[in-house]
């Protein structure tokens, strides 16, 4: 537009110049909402998995303590990608592209 003010265009070609800049656009938070929602009923099957075998674990022997909290970690790795999906699904719209 300023360009276009200062009578800089001719109208008959219009070129930009471009570089390549770094993303942190990663594949596994992005998709279509049907694959977000797809992603996050696995993650939240996931934590169901571990919380089950984290119980199991809590009436074991106190030995298995360091297992117990490897399996917790993973619990809240997963349920905080799976509340990052639900929390774009939720303030979201589907868009075209």
């Amino acid at each position: 537009m300023i360009c276009d003010e200062q009578g800089l265009l001719g109208y008959e070609l219009f070129a930009i110049g471009g570089c390549k800049l770094p993303s942190d656009a990663a594949k596994t938070w992005s998709g279509t909402y049907k694959e977000l929602a797809h992603k996050r009923d696995k993650l939240e099957k996931l934590i169901k998995h571990h919380m089950v075998e984290h119980q199991k674990l809590e009436q074991e022997d106190r030995h298995e303590i360091e297992q117990a909290k490897r399996i917790q970690q993973s619990i809240d790795i997963l349920n905080k990608a799976a509340d990052k999906i639900e929390d774009f699904l939720e303030n979201n719209k589907p868009r075209q592209g």
